[in-house]
């Protein structure tokens, strides 16, 4: 269901092993060929704000067409955020709406918003649909998905 629509889509998932997996099986699904799928390590974005905003936009460019998976995006900082929601909420500056935009995590981040530590509006822009991998999930049953353990989807 998730994979035929470009809509943003957050993984919860017990390693970055498996919301790799689980991401680039929905990229595979949805787009075929030569469709670019990109990765990008929240806790790596540049600090200053311009730059991180730079940083963004080319990578949306780059991913146009295919898929965005920001992983770890619990590890982004305050300022990462507050940015990348602004991205967000300004589809014109650089959100091309044929990029199918993954954000990923192994940390429940409605606990993290609840806490302080993550800006609720970007929580919601990338809440959109809901994707919460099972703790017991190992890499070999995402190829074989049951629809008892695979995945709850809220959305």
């Amino acid at each position: 269901m998730a994979a035929r629509h470009s809509v943003t889509l957050l993984i919860t998932a017990g390693s970055r092993q498996m919301v790799d997996i689980v991401a680039r099986r929905i990229h595979a699904s949805q787009f075929t060929g030569v469709a670019p799928f990109v990765g990008l390590k929240a806790g790596s974005f540049p600090p200053d704000a311009e730059q991180l905003r730079t940083h963004l936009v080319k990578q949306l460019h780059a991913a146009a067409g295919g898929s965005l998976l920001i992983r770890d995006v619990e590890e982004m900082s305050s300022a990462a955020q507050l940015t990348f929601a602004r991205i967000l909420s300004e589809r014109s500056l650089g959100h091309p709406a044929a990029v199918r935009l993954i954000a990923g995590t192994t940390i429940s981040l409605l606990e993290r918003v609840n806490a302080g530590y993550f800006l609720e509006e970007l929580f919601y822009r990338l809440n959109l649909i809901h994707l919460v991998i099972a703790p017991d999930e190992t890499p070999t049953d995402a190829d074989r998905p049951s629809r008892r353990k695979w995945a709850s989807i809220t959305a």
